[in-house]
């Protein structure tokens, strides 16, 4: 800890020795502006009050403490200083209600903070179940929410703060914690995806993609292009996105193309044609776009019933 011992001269020079320092409950409070009693604590100087520090303790420092010439402050440095060793000694005494504290905040932006205090910290303001807002896997975060999670944002914690938590481990992406299936892997090095080319496809393949564009035509009033994976698209039956619906021939099997427009495909579509409006499966506009897609299919259904007979819908086949 800084303090300032004479030289041989007699004049003050700052020196950097190790000391007790004692901590205490803050003996004065304030009110805030909600009416209720804050804690005020101080700095001391073996026993001498030094300055304010609007803090959640009372520290004693059984050392000289360097002060400005007034003697009734210190530098933000030596504060900080004061603030971090505190924590790391204390945070298994901090309340709940001091986590948010200038004091607590200040230190956690230090590089001098160790990984219990910070993980101390995160516990009191966001619980043991907590999750970094994930911008790359935006569902990840609702599914989160959904059970339970508290979802830590950006504008939280300043950029020294968030290298700290990166650090200990406090805290990690909703993307890291339940990542949501997605049908290709975001691996650089993962193979690329095999399409069925055309010229292979089958009657069925064929009717399938030609009934598709016409729903999409109808219901999003796009224009949209159906490519075949050969592959299993990671157990995805489909996927849609740029206006490109995509099949997985080994998931779906070829038998399913010979089916036509079942109810199983109409509900396939309807999901894949929501996501035209959002991308995560747990967001508003995903949900309204089932809601778009499903009364639009209804209008389909009742102006234009020969598209589906077309298509090779039959009642029989849905019983």
């Amino acid at each position: 800890m800084a303090t300032e011992v004479a030289n041989e001269e007699g004049y003050l020079q700052q020196r950097q020795r190790y000391t007790t320092v004692r901590v205490y409950d803050a003996l004065l409070h304030d009110r805030d502006e909600h009416g209720d009693l804050r804690p005020k604590g101080w700095l001391y100087e073996m026993g001498i009050p030094v300055c304010p520090t609007g803090d959640p303790w009372d520290v004693e420092i059984m050392q000289k403490v360097p002060v400005n010439l007034e003697r009734n402050s210190v530098s933000e440095t030596y504060l900080r200083s004061v603030r971090v060793y505190t924590l790391n000694h204390m945070h298994d005494r901090l309340r709940p209600e001091d986590a948010a504290t200038p004091a607590v905040q200040d230190a956690l932006t230090d590089k001098r903070i160790e990984k219990a205090a910070v993980e101390t910290v995160l516990i009191h303001q966001y619980g043991a179940k907590r999750a970094i807002y994930d911008p790359s896997d935006t569902e990840a975060n609702h599914r989160l929410v959904a059970e339970g999670f508290k979802i830590i944002h950006g504008g939280a914690y300043s950029k020294e703060a968030w290298e700290n938590i990166r650090i200990s481990d406090a805290a990690r992406p909703s993307g890291q914690i339940l990542p949501t299936p997605k049908p290709y892997s975001e691996d650089p090095n993962a193979p690329m995806r095999e399409l069925l080319p055309e010229s292979e496809w089958t009657p069925g393949m064929r009717n399938v993609a030609d009934y598709a564009i016409a729903l999409g035509q109808r219901l999003m009033g796009a224009k949209i292009r159906v490519l075949i994976d050969k592959g299993g698209m990671n157990g995805h039956a489909a996927c849609y996105g740029m206006g490109e619906l995509t099949f997985a021939l080994k998931t779906l099997g070829r038998a399913y193309f010979d089916r036509g427009a079942t109810e199983s495909l109409n509900q396939l579509l309807i999901h894949e044609f929501a996501h035209h409006y959002g991308d995560s499966h747990l967001g508003d506009d995903f949900h309204k776009g089932l809601e778009k897609m499903g009364a639009r299919m209804v209008t389909v259904a009742l102006t234009e019933p020969e598209l589906f007979k077309r298509h090779g819908w039959k009642e029989e086949a849905e019983r």
